[in-house]
C-alpha cells in the first residue's frame, strides 16, 4: 500500500443522479479547482466510479489522508452514486475505511456515521451534518449557490492549508451565520431569502467528531 509522504493524497468523490447532487457536483468541480492551488494529490472518484466496488478497490492499494464526499447520505452511511448505492452504499457503519479527515456534504450522516467512525478510530477527526444538507440555485436577485459554494469549499480551502480541523469547522460556521445575516436584511427584497435562511440554520448542524486538532499534514 503506498503511503504519502509530505504532499497529502485525497479522495474526491461526488455522485449525479438527480437534481440535488447536480449542484453538489457543480460545487465538487469548484473544489477540485480550489485544489490545484495546494500542494495535494487528489483522486477523482466522480458518477460511476463513486460506487462501493470501485471505490474500496482501489482503497487496497491507496491510503487516503482526507475523502472529501459530495453527494447522498443516509444515518449511518454515505450513499454514493444511485441507484448502486440503494444496495451497497459507498461507506456504511461496519466498513473499516480508515483515513484523517472525512468531510462530507451529505445529508444527516453524523447521526451514526460520524460518531461510529470516531468511536473505532477509523478517522483521526470527521466533519458531518447531523441534519439534511441544503444546496442553492442562483435566483434573478441574489446568487445563492455562489454563497453556497463559498461555505463548503471553506473547510477544504483551510484544510488544504495544512490548518487544524476545528478551525476549518469554525470557519464553515461563521460563514453560514455571516449569510444568514445578510438574507436577513434582504428578506423583503430577494426572493427565497426566507427559504435559504431556513436552509442554512439546518446546514449550522455540520457537527466535528473526532479530534479537533487533526489536520491532512498531520
Amino acid at each position: 500500500m503506498s503511503v504519502s509522504v509530505g504532499t497529502p493524497r485525497v479522495a474526491l468523490v461526488y455522485s449525479l443522479d438527480s437534481a440535488p447532487t447536480a449542484i453538489v457536483s457543480e460545487i465538487a468541480r469548484h473544489a477540485l479547482d480550489l485544489l490545484k492551488n495546494y500542494d495535494v494529490k487528489v483522486d477523482e472518484y466522480g458518477v460511476l466510479k463513486a460506487t462501493r466496488f470501485f471505490f474500496h478497490f482501489n482503497l487496497l492499494f491507496r491510503r487516503y489522508d482526507g475523502i472529501l464526499y459530495f453527494g447522498h447520505g443516509w444515518y449511518n452511511e454515505l450513499i454514493g452514486q444511485l441507484p448502486f448505492g440503494y444496495v451497497f452504499p459507498l461507506i456504511r457503519v461496519g466498513d473499516r475505511v480508515k483515513t484523517k479527515i472525512l468531510y462530507a456534504v451529505a445529508c444527516v450522516a453524523g447521526t451514526e456515521l460520524g460518531p461510529y467512525l470516531e468511536r473505532k478510530g477509523l478517522v483521526s477527526a470527521a466533519l458531518m451534518n447531523t441534519n439534511y444538507t441544503y444546496v442553492a440555485l442562483p435566483d434573478e436577485d441574489h446568487d445563492y449557490l455562489s454563497d453556497f459554494i463559498d461555505i463548503f469549499l471553506t473547510p477544504i480551502d483551510l484544510l488544504a492549508k495544512g490548518q487544524k480541523i476545528y478551525r476549518a469547522h469554525r470557519a464553515m460556521r461563521d460563514k453560514i451565520i455571516r449569510y444568514i445575516g445578510l438574507y436577513n436584511r434582504y428578506v423583503d427584497k430577494w426572493a427565497n431569502a426566507d427559504f435559504y435562511i431556513a436552509a442554512l440554520k439546518s446546514n449550522l448542524d455540520f457537527k466535528l467528531f473526532g479530534d479537533p486538532d487533526a489536520t491532512l499534514f498531520d
